[in-house]
């Protein structure tokens, strides 16, 4: 489920209900290494969503 939420594309509403829920599905297991997994992976996304946008900018 996480890598077709951090698509490109992705609504940003259906985006957010989403990390929310595997936030909430993690921190329940209590599964820090996924949770933090997950924040990497989000961080990574949106570091490419920025690097896409500056390359079409130029």
């Amino acid at each position: 489920m996480k890598p077709c939420l951090l698509r490109l594309g992705v609504p940003e509403k259906l985006r957010k209900r989403g990390m929310v829920q595997l936030k909430r599905i993690y921190k329940l297991q209590g599964d820090l290494d996924g949770l933090l997994a997950l924040q990497e992976d989000a961080v990574q996304a949106l570091e490419g969503a920025l690097s896409e946008v500056r390359i079409e900018q130029r």
